[in-house]
């Protein structure tokens, strides 16, 4: 069940890309598929993604390892698997519109993108069949 989706929000009006260098994210609050909330949160340079994770003391009540899914216009392997530790899944969204991605993913229409080869890889199907390209 999703309670909680945070999108890279670095210019304050579309979805952006380079989650690791990202300091605005818009945190989503669901409750049975509805959008309850939102808030903008800034983080710090040292919070960016990319600076936490290659921090000697990575800190495990960091933001964006508390929520349910991650979405972003680009993140790499690594950032996608370091997110999965803490329970966070990521996706590489080719859809800007903040609203819209929340809506199709509770809805079970939001197609992501293969980190890898940066092609379509299926729908993030949270309707119950998660469709997640990690390899």
């Amino acid at each position: 069940m999703i309670n909680t989706i945070a999108l890279t929000f670095q210019n304050g009006k579309d979805i952006s890309g380079h989650a690791g260098a990202c300091q605005n994210y818009l945190i989503y609050k669901i409750i049975d598929k509805f959008v309850v909330s939102k808030e903008l949160i800034t983080l710090s340079v040292d919070e960016a993604l990319h600076n936490t994770f290659h921090s000697p003391t990575e800190n495990p009540n960091h933001p964006i390892f508390k929520v349910d899914v991650l979405l972003t216009g680009g993140i790499g392997m690594g950032g996608i698997i370091r997110l999965k530790s803490y329970q966070v899944d990521a996706f590489i969204v080719d859809e800007t519109n903040p609203d819209v991605a929340v809506t199709k993913l509770l809805d079970g229409t939001l197609e992501h993108l293969d980190p890898n080869s940066l092609q379509p890889a299926g729908s993030c199907g949270c309707g119950g069949d998660k469709h997640h390209q990690h390899h």
